[in-house]
């Protein structure tokens, strides 16, 4: 996948999420190399299965991040950094071919969480049980 296509994907996640006042996110999955990180608005406290986004990152290459967080949606919730910033890559040590996304948690200057992996995708539930596709 191209830069820019992954720079919209982000753009869209982060558009769907910014209309809440905050938003609970949870580590659900990590099988074959991927992640599944799924996001429940402001509570996700109720059925696992009710989320409002699903994300899922594609052919990990490493990752740095807790099993759950919570976002403040006034700011960018994810940030994609394409193939790392200097600092990123000596931290790191990205491969060709991975990007580097960056989840910000609530309290901005502690909880910073990252994933490298080569693609992202995702799914928006419109009535509280995901369908498989985005909504439009």
């Amino acid at each position: 996948m191209n830069l820019r296509e992954i720079e919209g994907k982000v753009e869209e996640i982060n558009q769907f999420i910014k209309n809440e006042l905050w938003f609970d996110f949870e580590l659900v999955e990590y099988k074959n190399g991927n992640i599944k990180v799924l996001g429940g608005g402001t509570d996700l406290t109720t059925i696992r299965d009710n989320y409002d986004i699903e994300i899922i990152f594609k052919d990990i290459f490493f990752t740095s991040l807790k099993y759950s967080w919570q976002s403040d949606t006034n700011y960018p919730t994810l940030i994609f950094h394409g193939y790392g910033t200097p600092e990123l890559n000596s931290k790191f040590a990205i491969e060709q071919g991975y990007h580097v996304f960056e989840f910000m948690a609530s309290d901005h200057l502690n909880s910073r969480f990252y994933i490298g992996a080569a693609d992202i995708d995702f799914k928006i539930n419109s009535n509280g049980y995901l369908k498989g596709k985005k909504k439009v």
